[in-house]
Parts: structure tokens; C-alpha cells; sequence
């Protein structure tokens, strides 16, 4: 298989020297604990006397079960049942012990938001609701997303109000209540700042949400700060990007209170000197927790089959699947075309191929960067193969470039001629000039690549 191939490979270099590790495994097996806590429910309602007893007593185990496990809290209280699994549960049991002051780059689509940014937020606060957190993302967009699932949990799971009057409103969209001593409570309940029955009232709410660029929380003291997708693909263009991402990160944990803040990072490499790679070897982050989407020992996979990885290969190409599914920065920098997927093969006849020419044009012979002209001639055979027959690659004026495609016309006699569209506005005009001029005449079709991203990521795109 491709995709285990390719682990092998994985030597995650970039953070050589530096704390980290894979997901801890679970001491008691998801199985056995789960039998465990059914039999105590069952113990439990066996030795009331009656339906209604039996109903309580289910209750107050289902909360203390619910309060002294993530797991319990997410399966049986959430009713997350796809996380029922086992590597749902190891990954349950490594943050209810271990959530704090570290990044979690855990591969994509493998709960890492689900259970850490939201549901052990909501655990946390069950146990402690006078704590306040900050959920950060690079745009508040992101982080409202987080805070959007928290908020409809609270609204919807009738459970969670049955089991912890003294934390969940009966109907939290109101807003407002009186009591039974006649006071009036309000409380905010908002797409930005949620707000749970606490005893200890302050003016940071339960949750809130702030936007690394722009949208950025000012005067907190939050006693947990989470940073949850806090670089995005537009983050890691350049250093500058990362620099200024950087930056604001650093300058996000102003709004945390001064003593006793606990924050941690969630989200996955995007490329090999990205955000979190620069957090860690800044120091800023003491101890990262990287799970690729194989297991470190044995390179099973933790939660999709063999097949569903090589399909999300196939779908993100090699640089997204290495950074973002093998949790790799290091093999970004490598990604490129590995020599042998090409095979040579002698030119002998052309017959049979349907062949096209590519321009790719440089907008200024004078012009000192990327100002070289590349025309690609490809044939495909009636199996779809790609065979390179010709290729150009010169600083070309605009009568090199006609003669040059003249004499590649003439030998290969192509069935088309495409032209990069966004160079070729003035190229197009003294094509058509010079092809009256010397009376050689052939079809020249313009298309844009930019709507397939920049030159790097259409390469990357062949890859897989």
C-alpha cells in the first residue's frame, strides 16, 4: 500500500531534539472499562426497590461516572457514539490526564477538536464551573464553529440538564429567569460567549471566542485558553506569514489571568517550519503530542481502514497527506517527485498518441524572475499513459516564442495548443500577427490554472 509506504519514511526530523510523543495507551482496555462501569449502573439500579429508584440511582451514577471520565462523559452523557472505539478512548483517557500546556497535532479527521477544543471543555466545566475559558482560532469564524457545538450541547442533550441541574439552564436561550426567592438572573448566551450557572460570578463568561487575526479578545483573564486551528493554508505562505502568526499567538496569552494559566494547542503541521514547528522550537511549547494516523509501533491505522488512507491520499496529494495525516513537517521540504515514479522510454513513433502542447509564457524576456518561457509537448496513448516528448524551457522573446512553437507544430502536429491565460493577453495578439504574416496557421486555446492554486500546489496535485 502506498500510504504505509510512505510512513516508513516518516522520520520527523524537524523536531529532532525536541519533547514529544505519541498518544499514551489506555492501562485498562476500552472493552473491560466499559463493562466495568455498565456493571456498576446495573448494581446500582438492582438494589432499588422500585422504577423510581432505580431511574435516580441510574442518574447519579451516570454523574458520577460521567465526572470521573472524558470517555463515559462523551459516549454515555454526549451520546458520541461513533467515538465508541478504541482509539476514541485512548485518545478520552490521554487528554483527561494530560490536556494541559501542550500542542495535541493529532492527524486529521481523528476527533482531535471534538473531544479536546469541546467535549472535555464541557467535562471540565461540569466539575468546575467557575473556571472561564477562551476558545482561539486564526479567524473567529473558526473558533465560533467550536464554541457552536459546546453551545448546541448544552441546548439539546436533555440528559446533561437531568444530570447536572446545578450547571446546565433548563432552557438557556431565555436568558433570563426569576428564582424561587423572586431574584432575577440573566446570563449571556451569545454565538461569541456562553455562560453556565456558576457560583463565582466575573466578567469573563463560561466560554468565550477570539480570532488570532482580527476579532482579538482584549482585557481577559482567563483562567484556560485554547488555540485550536490557529494556522490556516494562508498562514504558511511565506516566513513573513508565519512570523506574524507567531507573533499574535504569543500575544494572545495576554488575555489569560497571570497565575496558575493552563492554555493548549490543537491542530496539525500544514508545512515543515510552520506555526506549531516554530512554537515548539521557540520554546514557547514544552511538550507536543504528534499521532499520525499509524499507529508509532506496530504502523496500523488508528482509525480508517488502508483503503479510506489511500483514498484521502489520492484527494489531497502527497504534501497535505504527509504534513496532515502522517503529522510529518519534515517531509514537506521532500515531497518532491520521487525519481522513480518516471520511467524513460526512446521516441521512436509518436503514432497513435493524441498529443497537446502546453505553454506556460514568461511575461518579459528583461524581466529578472520567473522570467523563463516553459512549452511542454505530451502525448497520451489509448490507455491514458503520459509520455513527455518535447520540452523547452529559455528566456524567449515574442518571435523566439512563435518560431519555437512553430517548429514544435510542424513536427509533432499537435491537436492542441494551450496558453497559459494569465500571461498571454499580449503574447495572443503577436501569435495571431505573426501567424498571418507567414501564413502558418494553427488553433491556440488560453487556460487558467490559478483557479487549481499557485504553480507549488498544482504540482504537489500530481503527486498522488
Amino acid at each position: 500500500m502506498q500510504t504505509k509506504e510512505m510512513v516508513k519514511y516518516a522520520k520527523w526530523d524537524t523536531l529532532k531534539g525536541y519533547k514529544y510523543r505519541g498518544l499514551k495507551k489506555a492501562v485498562v482496555e476500552r472493552l473491560a472499562f466499559k463493562r466495568r462501569c455498565l456493571n456498576i449502573i446495573h448494581d446500582a439500579c438492582a438494589m432499588a426497590e422500585t422504577e423510581e429508584e432505580a431511574e435516580k440511582a441510574r442518574l447519579q451514577v451516570f454523574r458520577e461516572l460521567g465526572e470521573k471520565s472524558l470517555y463515559f462523559f462523551v459516549v454515555f452523557c454526549l451520546g458520541l457514539d461513533w467515538t465508541d472505539n478504541d482509539y476514541g478512548y485512548r485518545l478520552c483517557m490521554d487528554v483527561q490526564y494530560n490536556k494541559w500546556n501542550k500542542l495535541w497535532c493529532i492527524a486529521r479527521e481523528h476527533y482531535k477538536s471534538l473531544i479536546i477544543t469541546c467535549a472535555s471543555t464541557l467535562w471540565e466545566l461540569i466539575k468546575d464551573p467557575n473556571r472561564t475559558y477562551c476558545i482561539i482560532s486564526y479567524k473567529c469564524d473558526a473558533a465560533e464553529g467550536f464554541l457552536g457545538i459546546i453551545k448546541k450541547w448544552c441546548e439539546e442533550k436533555d440528559l446533561l440538564k437531568e444530570l447536572w441541574p446545578d450547571v446546565f439552564w433548563e432552557d438557556p436561550q431565555k436568558c433570563r429567569m426569576v428564582d424561587s426567592s423572586g431574584r432575577k438572573i440573566s446570563w449571556t448566551w451569545t454565538s461569541t460567549a456562553i455562560e453556565l450557572k456558576r457560583t463565582r460570578m466575573s466578567k469573563e463568561k463560561s466560554v468565550e471566542i477570539s480570532g488570532i487575526d482580527g476579532g482579538l479578545r482584549t482585557g481577559g483573564h482567563f483562567s484556560h485558553l485554547i488555540f485550536d486551528d490557529a494556522e490556516t493554508p494562508a498562514t504558511v505562505v511565506t516566513p513573513e506569514s508565519i512570523e506574524k502568526a507567531f507573533n499574535a499567538v504569543t500575544m494572545s496569552t495576554n488575555i489569560g489571568q497571570t497565575n496558575n494559566l493552563n492554555s493548549c494547542m490543537i491542530g496539525t503541521f500544514y508545512a515543515k517550519e510552520d506555526l506549531y514547528v516554530k512554537l515548539i522550537k521557540s520554546g514557547y511549547i514544552e511538550e507536543s503530542v504528534i499521532q499520525p494516523c499509524y499507529e508509532w509501533d506496530t504502523m496500523e491505522p488508528l482509525l480508517f481502514t488502508e483503503e479510506e488512507l489511500e483514498n484521502k491520499l489520492k484527494k489531497m496529494g502527497t504534501e497535505h497527506f504527509v504534513t496532515q495525516m502522517l503529522c510529518d513537517p519534515s517531509l514537506s521540504h521532500r515531497s518532491a517527485f520521487s525519481p522513480e515514479l518516471f520511467r524513460t522510454w526512446e521516441v521512436e513513433s509518436v503514432k497513435g498518441l493524441n498529443i497537446y502542447i502546453f505553454v506556460d509564457p514568461a511575461g518579459n524576456k528583461q524581466q529578472k524572475k520567473d522570467n523563463y518561457t516553459s512549452i511542454i509537448v505530451v502525448g497520451f496513448d489509448y490507455l491514458g499513459n503520459m509520455m513527455i516528448l518535447d520540452l523547452v524551457r529559455d528566456k524567449l522573446n515574442a518571435d523566439s516564442k512563435f518560431s519555437t512553437l512553430v517548429s514544435l507544430y510542424r513536427q509533432y502536429r499537435p491537436l492542441n495548443v494551450f496558453y497559459e491565460k494569465e500571461s498571454m493577453q499580449t503574447d495572443i495578439e503577436i501569435l495571431q500577427i505573426k501567424q498571418e504574416q507567414f501564413n502558418v496557421r494553427f488553433p491556440i486555446t488560453p487556460f487558467n490554472m490559478n483557479k487549481y492554486g499557485n504553480k507549488e500546489q498544482r504540482i504537489l496535485m500530481l503527486q498522488s
